[in-house]
């Protein structure tokens, strides 16, 4: 499991039979903003982790805190448990556009409205100009899968009916590669899998952390390390999405690739693949966050997390700066509170001014405003199966100002590959990298993940790969 810095905090605090003082606090709350804030992209906790853990260690243990009128630290850590439930990490987050004043639109929990008669889309252009899925129009039930046939019939009838006499014509906003294209690295997921283990697990017989060990003569620390600390039951709950794609998407997305095996000094041979889980556990260490940007709030499963959030009109502006300047940058793909980070290298943002293919129109909230469409085609070289295909619109009033924008829902037919399963990406950031982790004597002390693996021997080793 994830260290828990706040008991250790807390632990230290009293370790001496001593009270917990105000400074003690001080430094108690820092510990758990800390876990809330590693906790916002991670495939393995969410951002209320230290909150959390305070709010335990203050339920079972409050009359350890001090509380008398000089030295309230009972009350200080009272006051941030009540503020405080959700992470809020202070990143560089990213400014967005916002909508129009005037119109006095809340997007916290905005939807497609029946008064826009927006319908669920009958999808998006597959490749071959031709929309696929089911239709849906103006909220009304679904139809029954078409043939073929039946659909490329319906098609042409929608897109006639959506576009006038001629097809809609789209702009590029945004056509974009990243300078170092991504590549494919394990998320590596902490409950133990049945096939190959050894390849999936690091901590599993065979696997990373087991020839770390051998490499290095150290029994079986850093394996037996990782395995008490960063594995879960097969039956946990989340069993199927705890990992570490977030690691991975750093070093995938601005790290060279190891793609040569290295042999040690006494013999060990580790594979490009090896080497890889070496850095997804040396992340943590070469992770600049700092510097880190976002644009998005994670959907943790609570009735106040938004779904729908960032909406088009937030994330488009800050994926085309991010692309336009060559970086690659990370998704997490799925909307629910499951995490799945992934990095995506290639960004196309086409828009329309009427709806394009099969999608249905948007009635504008007043009249003279307008609508633009949206279709979004990001693709990500090392993790292909991944790719994503969105649909969105936004409104816009007579004088161009915003004022609000949404996500046409994915077509039914998700045998089609050109169709994302979910609607909408849950958040995204940009990674960055340490200044100077290009030279191998600034990889030094005890990696953070497993302090078994000494970070200058792992910096040898990948200098050696690439």
């Amino acid at each position: 499991m994830p260290t828990n810095l706040v008991l250790q905090k807390y632990q230290s605090s009293t370790a001496q039979g001593q009270l917990v003082t105000r400074e003690n606090a001080q430094q108690i709350i820092k510990a758990a903003k800390k876990e809330n804030a590693g906790g916002v992209f991670s495939c393995c906790t969410d951002d209320t982790e230290g909150t959390d853990h305070l709010s335990q260690i203050y339920q079972r243990h409050s009359d350890q805190f001090s509380n008398n009128s000089e030295n309230d630290a009972a009350a200080m850590v009272a006051g941030f448990l009540r503020t405080h439930r959700s992470g809020n990490p202070r990143f560089n987050l990213v400014p967005v556009p916002r909508p129009h004043a005037e119109h006095h639109v809340d997007t916290t929990n905005l939807a497609p409205r029946s008064d826009h008669n927006f319908g669920r889309p009958a999808g998006m252009p597959g490749a071959t100009g031709l929309p696929v899925g089911n239709s849906v129009a103006g909220g009304g039930a679904a139809s029954s899968s078409p043939t073929s046939a039946a659909a490329a019939s319906a098609a042409t009838a929608s897109a006639t009916t959506n576009a006038g006499s001629s097809a809609a014509v789209g702009r590029i906003l945004c056509d974009a590669k990243a300078k170092q294209p991504t590549w494919f690295c394990n998320w590596y997921p902490k409950a133990p899998q049945t096939k190959f283990p050894e390849y999936n697990n690091l901590y599993a017989d065979g696997g990373v952390c087991a020839k770390w060990d051998t490499a290095m003569k150290l029994g079986d620390n850093t394996q037996g390390f990782e395995r008490l600390h960063h594995s879960i039951k097969s039956d946990d709950p989340n069993a199927d999405w705890t990992g570490f794609c977030d690691k991975a998407a750093i070093v995938c997305s601005l790290l060279p690739e190891p793609k040569r095996a290295v042999t040690t000094e006494n013999g060990t041979k580790l594979e490009p693949d090896d080497i890889k889980g070496l850095l997804v556990m040396a992340a943590d260490d070469l992770f600049d966050r700092a510097a880190m940007q976002a644009v998005g709030s994670r959907n943790n499963g609570r009735r106040s997390d938004d779904p729908n959030d960032p909406y088009p009109h937030q994330l488009m502006p800050v994926l085309i700066d991010w692309a336009k300047s060559g970086k690659a940058y990370v998704l997490d793909i799925d909307e629910g509170k499951d995490v799945w980070n992934y990095a995506f290298d290639q960004t196309k943002i086409e828009e329309f001014d009427r709806p394009p293919g099969s999608l249905d129109p948007v009635l504008p909230s007043q009249e003279g405003h307008t609508i633009k469409y949206q279709i979004w085609d990001l693709k990500s070289t090392g993790f292909s199966d991944e790719d994503r295909h969105y649909a969105s619109w936004i409104e816009y009033d007579a004088g161009g100002k915003l004022v609000t924008s949404g996500w046409y829902e994915p077509a039914e037919d998700e045998s089609n590959i050109n169709i994302s399963k979910k609607n909408n990406p849950d958040f995204a950031w940009l990674p960055a990298l340490k200044q100077g982790w290009d030279n191998p004597t600034n990889w030094s002390g005890r990696c953070r993940h497993n302090p078994n693996i000494d970070l200058a021997e792992v910096a040898k080793v990948f200098m050696r790969s690439v």
